[in-house]
């Protein structure tokens, strides 16, 4: 409707009424009835103009109303933290239960080092890198003769300057079996970085090794997590938590009082003492003969079994979009409207106009969508139904 007041409005029926008295052809009023045809104007016409011209006024504003602007203070919750936990492995999948390496790699020199641990045989489709394993050792024992840039050396170096504190030359393991040299290797489990995230969820991992290669896969199988349910806080390490790997399983918790090493989830390492052999039964080689953490893979593998889930913390911002019983109740669709004139389709919303909310957008103030949230369902909107669609932008 054309921006009219009712005063325009007033006059213009002021005048023609005062022209047909003038002519004669008034019926309402006769020539000489001015004073008459002013309180009609004033105390009949102009109360019902001024209902009918809010009224118009009010659809023509949610008819044509595309944008609501949010209430800052009311309407706006930012920086919510909560931690996310998910499936650590590929496909989403938790539980790790086949395991493969490369040839190329483990018969090459980088081999010498660590190897790699697929989820699929490497080369087909969806196989990637899980985790890798790799033996370290304070003086490079083992090392396959070589005495120059020791590998079991230079990977005990290398995790020592990762995650311990400066100045510590040695991981402090708790003697296993005996006490002679029980800080001097570990066998450690590297996780993939883009698969952990922001950290191994502690306390959300099972891993079991088989000290029975090449027997039975049910015998001599040892099950580990960490002690996190049962710590009261973690220990740090470089800046890393740490917690001590110990004998037992997510849902049980552990078992018994032997610590076997330990776990760094910000990092996503796992170090076994080297000691850890002598409790599930496979020996470490200090010659020349097979790689030691192609043993440790051995254990793995035998058991295939290793379960585990990676922790994000996710800060989320939530939109709670108000949509008042005035707003939103028609629709531009060519079935809700005649495209020409306007008037609903459907007779019943000519009196009662309703709506189905299915989508909402955000925009920013130059109009530009940044957002689009689906409902699950078609929210039904009316003169008589209020609405809050909460959105959540995750960060």
């Amino acid at each position: 409707m054309a921006n009219v007041s009712v005063e325009d409005l007033i006059n213009q029926i002021g005048s023609a009424i005062q022209e047909d008295m003038v002519q004669g052809n008034s019926q309402l009023f006769p020539a000489g009835s001015a004073g008459g045809v002013g309180n009609f104007l004033q105390n009949l016409v102009r109360p019902k103009l001024e209902t009918l011209l809010s009224t118009q006024a009010t659809i023509d504003a949610t008819v044509s109303k595309a944008f609501s602007k949010f209430n800052m203070s009311d309407d706006l919750v930012e920086n919510v933290m909560q931690k996310v936990t998910t499936p650590l492995w590929s496909n989403a999948t938790s539980s790790l239960t086949t395991h493969h390496t490369s040839s190329t790699q483990t018969g090459s020199t980088q081999g010498q080092y660590y190897w790699d641990v697929y989820n699929l045989a490497p080369g087909t489709e969806n196989s990637a890198v899980q985790f890798a394993v790799t033996y370290g050792h304070y003086a490079g024992s083992g090392s396959g003769g070589i005495t120059d840039n020791r590998p079991y050396k230079a990977i005990y170096s290398q995790h020592v300057n990762t995650v311990l504190n400066p100045g510590d030359t040695k991981f402090t393991f708790d003697p296993i079996v005996g006490s002679d040299n029980y800080e001097d290797d570990f066998y450690a489990i590297n996780i993939s970085r883009p698969l952990y995230k922001e950290r191994l969820d502690p306390g959300n991992w099972e891993l079991k090794l088989s000290g029975s290669v090449g027997g039975s896969p049910t015998a001599n199988i040892y099950t580990f997590t960490d002690d996190s349910g049962q710590s009261t806080s973690a220990g740090t390490g470089s800046g890393a938590r740490v917690f001590n790997i110990v004998s037992g399983t997510i849902d049980g918790g552990q078992v018994g009082t032997k610590h076997y090493g330990f776990v760094y989830p910000d990092v996503g390492l796992i170090v076994f003492s080297g000691q850890i052999t002598a409790s599930v039964g496979w020996t470490t080689d200090s010659g020349t003969g097979t790689l030691n953490h192609g043993r440790f893979y051995n254990a793995i593998s035998s058991s295939n079994y290793f379960k585990a889930r990676s922790e994000e913390d996710v800060t989320s911002t939530h939109y709670f979009c108000r949509v008042h019983s005035s707003e939103y109740n028609f629709s531009n669709n060519p079935t809700w409207a005649n495209q020409t004139t306007g008037i609903p389709v459907n007779d019943e919303f000519k009196n009662d106009p309703k709506a189905y909310i299915t989508t909402v957008g955000l925009y920013n103030d130059a109009k530009e969508l940044l957002a689009v949230a689906k409902l699950s369902k078609p929210l039904l909107k009316s003169f008589s139904r209020e609405a809050v669609v909460k959105v959540k932008l995750d960060f």
